[in-house]
Order: structure tokens, then C-alpha cells, then sequence
């Protein structure tokens, strides 16, 4: 399934009149020269199939592709992935690598015993024009494993993470769900939750089903991650899907409403307490739940109405920046502007035309005109927040933690942190976290300036701490998560 749609190219600089402009002239392309910001859709393809439970991505390429991207997935998100690769060489390069993909699906169907095995198509492969199908159609009747899908997830057609997103979860759609023998009454899948294992991603996924299930709603899958391939094969007896980010899940939740008629509803990522209630009425609009969601809307209100106040003061007229992918800095665009922030720069990176308008929307609603940049190398988007003066960075950073942390920022990530943060049940600690960050790490100083607490003071070191050196990055005397740094 090819998804032009998944990816249109950049860069651009502007303000939000300038990025309408730059959507309806198509001007949009790929730059003679290039500082990636973003990684290839075998990163996303892998992880989607990754978080299966009895499912096996199977790299077809070169080791270094499944080495890189499996590091990439363990460092950033902390669940074990399973990245058997064919090792391609330059013999293979020559003479094709058929036979070892071929000895490859024998060897993971023996040594895994899986009931479902993905061969992710890489560069090399595409290139010398491997025939993966026939070679799966062959296979198929001395392997155990059910399913034997082959997904392109190249760095060459698929220009981003976003398109492996899409191209697994159209394999599983096409090729893994099956039609529906029942329709479950308010029922839906969290379509497109790629995070498996413990890590905080992974654990929004049950806060978001904890706070369906208080309107009366049920979750049937969680699509794929954190469930078996025969969740995925019962898929569409769901009445609805919710994407977890509509700019990377929307083609395929598209494509699903069209094989099977389960609708979807695309919502903002529920960060903070207004996106958290858009993205529950959304759902209980659909199934005609709205009274039920007014009265958990107004209990959480009430709950979180000390902490929301708490995070106010420190952050009510702060210059922020959001950075991410549309969907979260869509969120985050919001969750900033309810924290009181002025928000001077939003960075993007890869998204289809529909997310950079949710962007555009977020922006609207806030009434701020931000500097906007899509896929500007991350030397400029320093070099920018230094000149806007930024005192506050809302979102995840490709070069984390260089970007904001070498800047002294107070930095609220919603990519590689440490509890979950989505949903009312998140909300809380995303609200504690903006406190902590903004009272204990300092906000951004003029170079050679001492660091200062929250109340202004400098901070005092400890008797017989070394003297950090002012040129050293502020997180190198701590680097675990800086509460305090002593820095001179």
C-alpha cells in the first residue's frame, strides 16, 4: 500500500498565513541538501509489529538497519524488540537476496515459533528488486506461523517513520483482521498504539481505557500494541476507532472504515486537562454519552483544579516552544497556551497535509501567531529558540536531550519520560512534572549568568562539590533528570 498522503516534504519557515499559503501552492519537495530530523519508515514498521504479542518483524537488508532502528526503539522507549535481520552483503547486492530471506523465514518460524512473521522490505532490496512476495508464497507451506506479510519500509519512497506507521497497520488491516461475526455495543479500538513493554507510552494506553470504561464504553483492542494477533484478527467487531495520533494512524484508520465500516474519530492527543476533555467527548459524542462525560469532565475539573492553578504560577507569561510531530504538538500547542505560556515557536517534522491544519487550528484557538518551522535541521531550531528568548520547550526532541537541556530549558517531554501523562489519569502527573520542572530547573540564562533556584537565589553546592565549569552543559553535573545542578 503506497501512502503519498503520509508525508508531505519541506522544509518551511513562517508564520501561519505563510504555512496556508505553502499547503495550497504545493511547493512542498524534498531539498537538494538535507539535516535529517527524521528517521525511515522501517522505524515505524518496526515497531508497530514489534508490540504484537506471537508476531516477529523480520529485517530484509543489511544488519546495520535492524541494529540502528532496534536501538533507537530500546533506548528511547525500553521494551525489548525482536529485530531478526537477513544480514544482506555485497554478494547479496549482487546476485540477489531471495535465497538468504528464503533460509531467513525458515530460520525465525523454527527459532520463534510465531504466529505471524513481517518481512520489512528495506532500501537495498527495494533497489535490486527482490521478488519478497514470491519468496513468501513459496514459503508458505513449510512454516508454522499463519500470517506472512511483507511490508516495504525503505527510506527512499517512505520518507518518514510515519509511513511505516501506516504501511504496517494497512499489512494487518489487509491482510490479519478478519470481518466481523459480531458487532460489540459501545465498543472501540485504540487504533494505532505502537508502545508495548512498561515504558510510560505504554502505560498511557490502559489510563485512556480506565477513563472510557467511566461512560460506559469498552475497549476491544488495543491496535497493535500490548495485544496477541488473534486481538488484531477481532479488530472489527469494534463500533469505532480512536487513532492514538490521526496525522500517523489516519490513512490506515481510513482504509479500515473502508474494508470493514468501522468509523474513526481523531481527536487531539489528550495532554492536559482541555485536551483530555475534547478527546473523551469526542468518543461519548459519537455513542451519545455526553451527559456522562459532562459529569467525570466536572469531577476531574474539580480534582485538578489545585494542581492546574500550582502549574500556572510557575509558567502564566513564560516564552515557550512546542516541538514534535504534528499530532503531539497539536496537543501541546494547547496544553502550553492552558498553562498561560506565550508560545513563540512551534517545530514540526513529518505529517500529512490534514495534521499540519490540526496544528493550524491549535494555533487559531490560542489567538498567538508562533514562528512556525517544519523539518529544520536541529542547529537551527536552537539557534532559534535562543534568539525568541525561550523559557519553557513543551514536546520531544530528536537529539534529546541536547536541544533543551544544553539551552537550561524547563522542558516538558511527552516522548521518553517517565510516567504516563494521557487522560485525566495522566493529567495529573503531567501537571506535578510542569511544577517540578519549572521550580527546580532553572529557565533559560544568559551565557555565564549563575544558575538560580526558584526563588531566585543561586543555588548553593554542597560542601566540597566541585565547581562546574560554565561551559559545560548544565545537565553533564547530573545526568539523571536534574533535579538540582550545581553549577558554580
Amino acid at each position: 500500500m503506497r501512502l503519498k498522503e503520509a508525508c508531505p516534504e519541506g522544509p518551511f519557515r513562517g508564520r501561519a498565513a505563510d504555512l496556508e499559503a505553502w499547503l495550497a501552492s504545493g511547493r512542498a519537495s524534498r531539498p537538494d541538501w538535507y539535516h535529517p530530523v527524521r528517521v525511515c519508515g522501517l522505524f515505524g514498521a518496526m515497531r508497530t509489529f514489534a508490540s504484537i504479542r506471537g508476531a516477529v518483524p523480520l529485517v530484509h537488508g543489511p544488519s546495520g538497519c535492524a541494529y540502528f532502528q532496534k536501538f533507537q526503539v530500546v533506548i528511547s522507549f525500553g521494551h525489548p524488540v525482536p529485530a531478526p535481520c537477513t544480514g544482506m552483503s555485497e554478494s547479496d547486492v549482487i546476485h540477489g537476496g531471495e535465497d538468504r530471506l528464503r533460509r531467513a523465514v525458515l530460520e525465525v518460524d523454527r527459532r520463534y515459533k510465531p504466529r505471524l512473521i513481517a518481512v520489512l522490505n528495506t532500501c537495498t532490496p527495494m533497489i535490486i528488486g527482490d521478488d519478497v512476495a514470491a519468496v513468501l508464497h513459496d514459503v508458505r507451506g513449510e512454516v508454522g506461523a499463519r500470517y506472512l506479510i511483507a511490508v516495504d519500509a525503505d527510506g527512499l519512497q517512505h520518507y518518514s517513520q510515519a509511513h511505516g506507521y501506516n504501511a504496517a497497520l494497512a499489512g494487518l488491516v489487509e491482510n490479519v483482521m478478519q470481518p466481523a461475526d459480531i458487532r460489540l455495543e459501545r465498543s472501540v479500538n485504540l487504533f494505532g498504539e505502537v508502545v508495548g513493554g512498561d515504558a510510560a507510552l505504554a502505560r498511557d494506553k490502559f489510563l485512556l481505557r480506565d477513563m472510557l470504561a467511566r461512560i460506559g464504553v469498552y475497549v476491544n483492542a488495543m491496535v497493535p500494541a500490548g495485544s496477541a494477533v488473534e486481538d488484531i484478527e477481532r479488530a472489527p467487531r469494534a463500533r469505532l476507532n480512536v487513532p492514538r495520533c490521526g496525522p500517523m494512524a489516519g490513512p490506515a484508520a481510513r482504509l479500515m472504515r473502508e474494508r470493514f465500516d468501522v468509523p474513526f474519530v481523531s481527536p487531539a492527543m489528550p495532554y492536559g486537562l482541555a485536551n483530555s476533555e475534547r478527546w473523551l467527548m469526542a468518543v461519548a459524542e459519537f455513542f451519545g454519552l455526553e451527559e456522562g462525560a459532562r459529569r467525570v469532565i466536572a469531577a476531574e475539573r474539580r480534582r485538578l483544579r489545585p494542581l492546574l492553578a500550582e502549574a500556572r504560577r510557575g509558567l502564566s507569561g513564560k516564552r515557550a516552544a512546542v516541538h514534535g510531530g504534528p499530532g503531539r504538538a497539536a496537543a501541546n500547542i494547547r496544553f502550553a497556551h492552558e498553562l498561560g505560556c506565550r508560545i513563540e515557536v512551534v517545530s514540526l517534522f513529518f505529517a500529512t497535509e490534514a495534521a499540519y491544519r490540526q496544528v493550524l487550528d491549535a494555533v487559531a484557538e490560542t489567538g498567538q501567531d508562533p514562528l512556525i518551522l517544519i523539518d529544520r535541521s536541529m542547529e537551527e531550531v536552537r539557534r532559534t529558540v535562543a534568539e525568541h528568548g525561550i523559557e519553557a520547550w513543551f514536546g520531544n526532541s530528536l537529539d534529546f536531550p541536547a536541544t533543551y537541556m544544553h539551552s537550561g530549558l524547563a522542558a516538558f517531554e511527552t516522548l521518553i519520560y517517565q510516567m504516563p501523562y494521557e487522560g485525566f489519569g495522566g493529567c495529573a502527573n503531567a501537571l506535578r512534572h510542569v511544577v517540578h520542572r519549572s521550580q527546580h530547573v532553572p529557565l533559560a540564562r544568559p551565557a555565564g549568568a549563575p544558575r538560580r533556584g526558584a526563588a531566585g537565589a543561586p543555588l548553593a553546592r554542597p560542601a566540597g562539590a566541585p565547581r562546574a565549569a560554565d561551559d559545560v552543559p548544565p545537565w553533564a553535573a547530573c545526568r539523571g533528570g536534574g533535579e538540582r545542578r550545581w553549577h558554580g
